[in-house]
């Protein structure tokens, strides 16, 4: 039994692993999927990620938990600024009350208003890290997982699309099938 978690974490990472090397997505296929398992995309004000799986929000209390999974993205490089210490905290708060959400700090100089937040615990460093910086709460390992990406594109547009389907629908995807 042991033996065999160990195998699907280890199936797991290298699928991760040769998916993010994929320059172009098959977004239609990965939108479908998520809207299949009732996956919603919650975009910082007026961040646009899809139309059909994606929403916005101002407030943490817009944020609706009545989907299955629930990815929260900020564009930090339009909203460095509204990084407070209580808006980061009630962002950490969220994955401490449900099992399935994701929180992408996507685009940012720095890191630094992890800071004295309760983040600060799960991330140890906060300048020169990846394009995508996230945290999610659904895994086969329990408690909190950080996770970067450090990605290379062909086009700005597809950027942002591309690092906030692709993350989703791949944490997603290996959750369900690890059932």
């Amino acid at each position: 039994m042991k033996y065999k978690k160990i195998m699907i974490l280890c199936i797991t990472f290298l699928v991760t692993i040769l998916a993010s090397c994929a320059k172009k997505i098959d977004s239609d296929k990965e939108i479908t999927f998520l809207n299949k398992n009732k996956a919603h995309i919650y975009a910082y004000k007026e961040t646009e990620v899809v139309d059909t799986i994606s929403s916005n929000f101002t407030n943490i209390e817009d944020i609706s938990l009545s989907y299955d999974f629930i990815s929260i993205v900020i564009d930090c490089s339009k909203y460095y600024q509204n990084m407070t210490k209580d808006f980061i905290e009630d962002l950490y708060n969220l994955l401490n009350l449900n099992d399935h959400i994701m929180v992408l700090f996507v685009d940012a100089k720095n890191y630094n208003f992890f800071e004295s937040t309760p983040f600060a615990n799960e991330k140890n460093y906060y300048e020169n890290v990846s394009y995508v910086h996230g945290f999610y709460n659904f895994s086969s390992v329990k408690g909190i997982v950080e996770i970067n990406y450090g990605l290379t594109f062909d086009g700005e547009g597809s950027k942002f699309k591309y690092a906030i389907i692709s993350t989703f629908y791949r944490r997603v995807y290996n959750y369900i099938g690890a059932l």
